[in-house]
C-alpha cells in the first residue's frame, strides 16, 4: 500500500481507507502526522491508540489530547522514544516513572 511508502498518502485515500485501523497504522508507522488524516472516530479509541504509540512512540504528540493526559498511553509512548514526552501533559514531566523511561530511550530528553 502507499501509505506503507509514505504515510502521508492517507492524505488522498477514500474515507473507507482513513477509518480501516490496518491501513491508519501503516501510515503512522510512517509518518505519525498523517494521523492528522485519519477518521476522528478510530482515533478516539484507546486499544487503537495504544497501537499506534506501540508502533511510534512519536505519534502521541498527533492523538487526541486525552491520549496524552493519560498515563499508560504516555509511559508507552516514551519506552518507545523518550522525546514522546514533549507531547505529553505537563504533569508527567515531573513524574519520576515517566521521566526515567524517557531518559533511559532518549538521552537528550
Amino acid at each position: 500500500a502507499a501509505v506503507s511508502q509514505t504515510g502521508l498518502a492517507l492524505r488522498y485515500a477514500s474515507d473507507v481507507l482513513q477509518a480501516d485501523s490496518e491501513v491508519v497504522l501503516a501510515a503512522a508507522c510512517n509518518e505519525p502526522i498523517s494521523l492528522e488524516f485519519a477518521c476522528a472516530q478510530l482515533l478516539q479509541t484507546r486499544s487503537f491508540a495504544l497501537r499506534i504509540i506501540r508502533s511510534n512512540g512519536l505519534a502521541l504528540c498527533h492523538l487526541p489530547l486525552q491520549f496524552r493526559e493519560d498515563r499508560e498511553v504516555v509511559l508507552e509512548a516514551v519506552r518507545g522514544n523518550g522525546r514522546a514526552l514533549a507531547a505529553a501533559a505537563q504533569r508527567f514531566h515531573e513524574d519520576r516513572e515517566v521521566v526515567l523511561h524517557a531518559v533511559r530511550h532518549d538521552q537528550k530528553v
